[in-house]
């Protein structure tokens, strides 16, 4: 997987989130959101740097490429980057659980997906409604 992102992911971030396939077991559980660390963690408090334990490299985590993609014109501020992981281990503590949860033996649980897609139906329906009725105004 390689993505160009925002925010930070070039040179400062120490973590991210991934939309990633949940394999387990060799079984495709769908993509699913995973909060993942990429770099050793080092941060500025008070304009001096401070690092957890003894790493001070802000180096990538085995299996993580995380680069700067370049300047971009008018942007010479920006951080952006770009990300690639190689066979990265996430726990499963960190996955993001909303619809889907995994327990300490490996069992996926999900919810009713039917009720999800008719809760964003009625926001989209809503949405719709709330257009027309701007559009009617403005006639």
């Amino acid at each position: 997987m390689v993505a160009r992102l925002t925010g930070g992911l070039g040179k400062m971030a120490t973590h991210s989130i991934v939309w990633a396939r949940l394999l387990i077991d060799g079984k495709d559980n769908g993509v699913q959101p995973f909060m993942v660390q990429i770099r050793y963690r080092s941060f500025v408090y008070l304009f001096v740097y401070v690092y957890t334990s003894d790493l001070k490299t802000h180096k990538a985590l085995p299996g993580v490429t995380v680069g700067d993609i370049g300047p971009k014109f008018g942007f010479a501020g920006v951080d952006n980057g770009f990300l690639k992981l190689d066979h990265v281990r996430i726990p499963r503590t960190d996955m993001l659980c909303r619809n889907t949860q995994v327990s300490k033996d490996g069992k996926v649980q999900t919810a009713n997906r039917a009720l999800s897609y008719g809760g964003m139906l009625a926001v989209r329906a809503g949405m719709v409604k709330k257009r027309n009725r701007n559009r009617n105004r403005n006639k």
